[in-house]
């Protein structure tokens, strides 16, 4: 994949560091027709990492935006335009996701990888939980693709109810 890819901006939050970037990147193949993308098209991808304590990996989500839905909004437009710039300002970006998520449809698929025996540090990134989040507008057409991963579990609460437009991990 080919990116732009500032410094990440961390924010210390409760239980250690919450990083978020921005990059330009062309999407793995599986993405680009669902989001509407011929082959070599490059889109504005969105990269969220919580960290905890200790400085591992809590919760790491990828979101993949429409060229679409970029191209018909003019705060990701311009974010689009500046994904270069270093600590950029993200809260244009989550504050059109939250818009998207609070007018649309959000279709989650959940998988749990468990294994029997202790994973090889080099495979130990795919145990865990992951989460294919798929974000439509009111009229159906896809918005966003995010796969959230949580590669260091040991106990998950899952708790999700009407008025949530997510589920919250515990």
């Amino acid at each position: 994949m080919a990116a732009t890819d500032p410094a990440p901006r961390g924010v210390a939050a409760a239980a250690g560091v919450t990083q978020g970037r921005l990059t330009l990147v062309t999407v793995p193949p599986s993405f680009a027709a669902p989001l509407g993308m011929r082959g070599g098209e490059r889109t504005l991808v969105h990269h969220h990492r919580e960290l905890g304590p200790a400085g591992e990996t809590r919760r790491h989500a990828v979101t993949y935006l429409s060229p679409h839905a970029v191209a018909r909004n003019p705060e990701l437009a311009d974010l689009r335009e500046r994904v270069a710039v270093r600590d950029l300002d993200l809260a244009p970006l989550e504050r059109w996701l939250e818009r998207a998520r609070a007018q649309g449809r959000t279709v989650e698929t959940l998988t749990m990888t468990r294994t029997t025996h202790p994973p090889v540090p080099a495979a130990s990134a795919a145990c865990g939980l992951t989460v294919r989040r798929a974000l439509y507008d009111s009229a159906g057409r896809l918005l966003a693709l995010t796969d959230l991963a949580f590669p260091a579990w040991d106990r998950l609460t899952f708790h999700r109810d009407r008025t949530a437009d997510a589920f919250r991990v515990m």
